[in-house]
């Protein structure tokens, strides 16, 4: 491949650089893909009832369209705790925690983990959702 330089828009005549190997295949997880581990939702709605035992906030309050704070908290900690312990997809994410976009779910997974490295209250509500969730699971 011949990689021409743009004078204004104009492609000037010599090569800038000659590519003579493949482009490289798309990175790929080595192995076959995980097993689905939470196929009918109940495990997302154990990871809900974890998170609203754990936080005193109501479960259609963490399903409405509020963005006060500590309902987005809560949010994020159902995000992450879905991604962690059910393998799920980034839209099953968003789902689990009443959205419907999956770029809202990459977004509260992120936020989680900084929040977990930022304050340590935020860090121990997680720990103990986690906890909850993972007995439940076991259950499910």
């Amino acid at each position: 491949m011949i990689i021409y330089r743009s004078n204004e828009g104009r492609p000037a005549p010599e090569p800038i650089e000659v590519v003579r190997e493949p482009l490289p295949t798309p990175w790929r997880l080595p192995g076959p893909k995980p097993a689905r581990v939470d196929p009918d939702g109940a495990g997302r709605a154990a990871i809900v009832d974890a998170v609203v035992q754990v936080t005193g906030t109501a479960r259609s309050d963490l399903l409405s369209k509020s963005r006060r704070r500590e309902l987005c908290e809560a949010r994020w900690i159902i995000m992450a705790l879905s991604r962690d312990l059910l393998r799920t997809t980034w839209q099953e994410t968003a789902e689990a925690a009443g959205r419907a976009d999956h770029t809202t779910a990459i977004w509260g997974v992120e936020r989680c983990e900084q929040e977990a490295l930022r304050c340590r209250k935020f860090a121990a509500t997680y720990r103990r959702c986690e906890t909850i969730a993972k007995e439940s699971l076991a259950n499910v």
